[in-house]
């Protein structure tokens, strides 16, 4: 047993050695060799390695090995073999010059122990009279401190304590007794550690002067790091995220209320919801009304679910076409408004009476003006091609009276391109929008829309352009948030910084730094107040979550650190 431990420590130092005297120059500064002088005075030859996993962390193995007396003939005997791996955090970068550290171990050992009496009674009070030979596994913490001697060696101060479990065999005497029992126990016991480590630092990089020997200047100070840094944007809660793919909303500083001079069809991301002629009742079935109202419905849940945003108001302008009496279609474009502002209530908890501005719009005359004008537009930029064809703008060609393959439509359903080959004349439109713009009163105004070029125009008008205006009309959600007060404790403390105001900056920091927005402008602060090993902690945080100012700060500690 205590020849393959002596091999096995044997090894561990070739091993140890090797590292460090024939790797390259950087791998001999992450690797350490060191021995614990205080386990030397007991006659207990050891050695340890560490090796650095960062700049922060480090893993080592402790090695001993006491053979004497080799002959089992003598009675007093203190023989034993032990393993200690163990695991350190630093509080400055790894085998700093001078620094703090913690560490975890495990521990193994295989004693063969008779006639001594140890400093510390109740570990093993017995082993006076009697030999024992066991082994066992404990687990401790530790604290230390380090400091480097020169470019080789550093000195390693460690206390701290373990907890262990041990079994084995008791003899009479320490020669020649027989076997008399076996026992089992816990046990608790000091561990103190006094490392001379050996440790290649880097030596500085020798600086040439460059100036004239008899200025007596000194050379130029290296240029410190630029560290960067950028002020963060406020976080405006789950309905700014939203916002992004969804524009239907809007925030409360762009609310516009509305009249009825407003062309609601163009108006970038409002939503609609469509019912059939002369009818109130919201279908889901009808057009496109299901995807639309699942939009409406689940846009407003979250935002009413977030606690850092809200639903302000939820605007609805109910439409109604231009067919039939006046006052029957203000009425039910009322009615309209009221049925979209039921549905939510309905599939949205929660939703009060006071968020909903609801419009009664009554005939969408403004919309329908537009549209006859980007008819008319449609025509007026066609131009005939040779063998009788038509080029509609952009290049489309068409068949004789107008039809065309393939076009597309803009919002209310018009060509995109050219009209449908029922359309009437330039003319007939020209006479159509004169007829909107010059009577007032709307009864009389459908009654000579209706008379226009022996009906046909507004037949084009009833079939091709009022089924987009038989609906719930616009809708609009505006939201709020509530005040990103972090974000400007951050942006505040980046003023601060770039005025090299560095202590303010780090206190005010201090006290967001559970947020991850604030690692990168920490991370600086730390640095110019001489905290750098918490600074590349602050900087790899930020860089793992895709910080691109953290990413080059870190670039240049890890420089900072070369020199």
């Amino acid at each position: 047993m205590y020849v393959r431990a002596l091999i096995l420590t044997l090894r561990s130092l070739v091993l140890c050695l090797s590292m460090l005297l024939c790797v390259t120059a950087e791998a001999q500064q992450r690797v350490s060799v060191r021995n614990n002088l205080l386990y030397d005075a007991m006659l207990t030859p050891n050695i340890g390695a560490d090796v650095m996993l960062n700049h922060r962390w480090s893993l080592g193995m402790t090695a001993g090995y006491r053979p004497w007396p080799t002959s089992d003939n003598v009675s007093r005997k203190w023989r034993h073999v032990l393993l200690m791996p163990e695991l350190r955090h630093w509080s400055d970068s790894t085998f700093a010059d001078r620094s703090w550290f913690w560490g975890i171990n495990a521990a193994w050992s295989h004693y063969n122990v008779a006639d001594v009496g140890f400093p510390i009674g109740t570990v093993y009070p017995a082993v006076k009279h009697e030999r024992r030979q066991g082994d066992l596994v404990a687990v401790g913490a530790s604290i230390g401190r380090s400091w480097r001697l020169n470019q080789w060696l550093r000195l390693e101060a460690e206390a701290g304590i373990d907890v262990g479990y041990t079994k084995g065999d008791i003899y009479e005497c320490g020669r020649c007794g027989s076997l008399t029992g076996d026992y089992k126990r816990l046990f608790l016991v000091p561990k103190l550690a006094l490392n001379l480590v050996l440790n290649r630092h880097k030596r500085p990089v020798p600086v040439v002067d460059v100036y004239p020997v008899d200025t007596l200047l000194p050379p130029p100070p290296p240029a410190p790091p630029v560290l960067v840094f950028h002020r963060v944007p406020d976080y405006a809660g789950r309905a700014g995220l939203l916002e992004k793919d969804n524009p239907v909303l809007k925030h409360i500083s762009q609310y516009r209320p509305y009249d009825r001079t407003r062309i609601l069809r163009k108006e970038s991301g409002a939503l609609y919801v469509n019912f059939p002629l002369d009818r109130s009742l919201l279908q889901r079935e009808y057009r496109e009304n299901a995807p639309t109202l699942d939009r409406i419905v689940d846009i407003t849940r979250q935002i009413m679910a977030d606690s850092t945003s809200s639903v302000k108001r939820i605007q609805i302008v109910g439409l109604a076409s231009i067919e039939g009496a006046v006052a029957h279609n203000e009425q039910l474009s009322q009615q309209r408004a009221e049925a979209l502002k039921a549905y939510i209530q309905q599939h949205v908890a929660n939703v009060p009476d006071s968020l909903f501005e609801l419009n009664g719009g009554g005939e969408a005359w403004a919309d329908l003006r537009d549209q006859l004008c980007d008819v008319l537009a449609a025509l007026e930029g066609e131009t005939t091609a040779p063998g009788g064809k038509t080029t509609a703008p952009g290049g489309k060609t068409t068949a004789p009276g107008g039809k065309t393959a393939g076009h597309g439509s803009v919002v209310g359903g018009l060509p995109a391109d050219a009209p449908s080959a029922d359309a009437p004349s330039a003319e007939a439109l020209r006479q159509a929008i004169a007829v909107i713009d010059g009577e007032s009163d709307a009864a009389r105004r459908e009654q000579r829309l209706r008379q226009l070029n022996g009906g046909r125009t507004y037949q084009y008008i009833s079939q091709q352009l009022l089924p987009d205006q038989r609906n719930s009309g616009y809708l609009r959600i505006y939201y709020d948030y509530v005040p990103d007060k972090t974000a400007a404790v951050i942006n505040h403390a980046s003023e601060l910084l770039s005025q090299k105001r560095y202590q303010e900056a780090l206190q005010m920091l201090q006290t967001v730094a559970s947020d991850p927005r604030a690692q990168n402008a920490l991370g600086v602060a730390l640095f110019y107040n001489n905290h750098m090993g918490d600074a590349i902690e602050c900087f790899e945080r930020a860089a793992n979550a895709d910080n691109a100012d953290a990413k080059e700060n870190l670039i240049q500690m890890y420089r900072q650190l070369e020199r």
